[in-house]
């Protein structure tokens, strides 16, 4: 279409004083179509280099994908962010209820809250004593929001076990999901954490009923 267009404009536009528009006009046209098979067009009142619109259409393309690949980079680092605020925001609202009860609760209040957070707790035994408490919230941290790890230490270093507590009480469930998964090549023992009540020990190391 565009070469048809081009040579009737070139048709029109003879203008060699001696009258012979149409072999004017021809002539145009052969020079245009040599310009055509060695890459070149014209667009308005110029002639442009195929190769450079091709190049060009290749660069917008290459910016196209790499705003493409931030844009999803910041749709997950926003939702990241989300669910950190989400988790400190339970963290704070437990925090300052647990303080609530120690401070202006009695001593029923305290065992029953004592009973609660127990039921949000897991036992986690078998653990290699090179674990630290940051490997084992990496561990859990998708099961719920983590208030406390704790491994225990005894007078050579750690014991082998730890206990790890969540805000919700539909977190232990997805941790118990974990027993038997391995962690620095050692299967953990994942079970419900038990009530302490001082002065009576049970036969699981670590562990009081």
């Amino acid at each position: 279409v565009v070469l048809v267009l081009t040579a009737v404009g070139l048709l029109g536009h003879g203008g060699d004083g001696s009258g012979n528009r149409a072999g004017y006009g021809l002539s145009n046209i052969q020079r245009y179509r040599s310009r055509v098979s060695r890459g070149r067009y014209f667009s308005g009142c110029r002639w442009v280099s195929t190769a450079g619109r091709l190049r060009g259409g290749a660069e917008v393309d290459r910016h196209s994908e790499e705003i493409n690949t931030v844009t999803q980079q910041v749709e997950g680092l926003k939702a990241k962010y989300n669910k950190l605020s989400e988790r400190v925001d339970r963290l704070r609202n437990e925090s300052a209820r647990t303080q609530n009860i120690i401070t202006e609760g009695g001593i029923s209040d305290v065992r029953l809250f004592t009973e609660e957070m127990d039921a949000r707790s897991i036992y986690v035994g078998n653990v290699d004593y090179e674990v630290t408490t940051k490997t084992l919230e990496d561990k859990f941290t998708d099961c719920g929001t983590i208030t406390r790890v704790t491994i225990p230490q005894g007078l050579k270093g750690p014991k082998g076990f730890a206990y790890v507590e969540f805000v919700e009480d539909t977190a232990v469930q997805h941790a118990l999901n974990l027993n038997n998964t391995l962690l620095n090549g050692r299967r953990l023992n994942i079970v419900p954490k038990r009530t302490n009540r001082p002065g009576v020990r049970s036969r699981r190391r670590g562990r009081f009923t």
